[in-house]
Order: structure tokens, then C-alpha cells, then sequence
């Protein structure tokens, strides 16, 4: 999923360079256990070309594929940072209500420069794995909740 969405991005003019990166953040994804959601426009032909060059590319080796900043394991280490720094925060800082709002801006802060870095390393060594027994079965459109278009991308495991 996310391998497919950073060659998308790369194929209109979106840039993956060393810690920069520059997403293109009109397409969003959602694994399952038989494949992967892509929501966003985006064109099947486009979408067919992506998706078997993605999974060459990582399963080659450009391993940083498996790893995007909007991924929701960035979203998770952020609740579990903030949430911990604010407990800690509250048992640290004085009592009075103001240091307490002054220990949980602090914390929040705190957890938000801490997210990036610590999310990429979560998705690098515990939420992502690089599928080297992975097939391609199929594609379709689709649309999600409200209408919007998205496709799915089934796949499967080899033997």
C-alpha cells in the first residue's frame, strides 16, 4: 500500500528524498488481510502500472517504500506518546490547575516532535513487513462511504 502510493507520487512529480519527503496527499490507503484499499482519483491504467513496479521495488530492496509518514501507526505512537506524557506531566508538575494545563501543552508539544521519528521507526521494525511472497490478483474501482472513488487491490500469498 504504501510502496504503491509513493510511486504514484513519484510518477507526478512528488519527490521521496532522504528525510525530506513530499507526499502527495490527495491519496490515502487501508490494508486488509486479501489486499489493500487506494482512495483518491486516480486512474486504473495508472493504478495497473503502479502497483506490480511498487512491489518489484520493494521487494528489490528499496525497503524505504514500506515506510510513509501518513501512516496510521503515526497516529497511534502519537496517542500513546501524548497520552504518556501527559500522565507523567500531571504526576510531576505542581497540583494548580495552570501548571497542569502548562504540563499538558508541554507534553502535547512534545509528543508532536517526537511522532515523526518514533513513528518511522515503528513502521520500519514493528507494523510493516516486505511481502517477497506476495501476488497481485486483481484490481477494481470502487468508492468508499460517501461516493468517492477508490479501487481495491487484491492480492494474495505464494507458496
Amino acid at each position: 500500500e504504501h510502496a504503491t502510493v509513493w510511486v504514484l507520487g513519484e510518477r507526478f512529480g512528488v519527490s521521496r528524498t532522504g528525510s525530506a519527503t513530499t507526499d502527495q496527499d490527495t491519496l490515502g490507503g487501508l490494508s486488509t488481510d486479501q489486499g489493500f484499499y487506494l482512495y483518491g482519483e486516480v486512474h486504473l491504467p495508472d493504478l495497473r502500472r503502479a502497483v506490480p513496479l511498487a512491489l518489484r521495488r520493494i521487494t528489490r530492496g528499496e525497503w524505504d517504500l514500506a515506510v510513509h509518514p501518513r501512516c496510521g501507526t503515526n497516529l497511534s505512537v502519537n496517542m500513546f506518546l501524548t497520552a504518556g506524557l501527559a500522565l507523567g506531566a500531571h504526576l510531576v508538575m505542581p497540583p494548580g490547575p495552570v501548571e497542569q494545563v502548562l504540563g499538558l501543552g508541554l507534553a502535547t508539544a512534545a509528543a508532536s516532535q517526537l511522532t515523526p521519528e518514533l513513528g518511522s521507526f515503528a513502521q520500519r521494525y514493528l507494523t510493516t513487513a516486505i511481502p517477497f511472497n506476495l501476488a497481485v490478483e486483481g484490481i477494481t474501482a470502487t468508492s468508499d462511504t460517501w461516493g468517492k472513488p477508490a479501487h481495491f487491490v487484491r492480492v494474495r500469498w505464494k507458496d
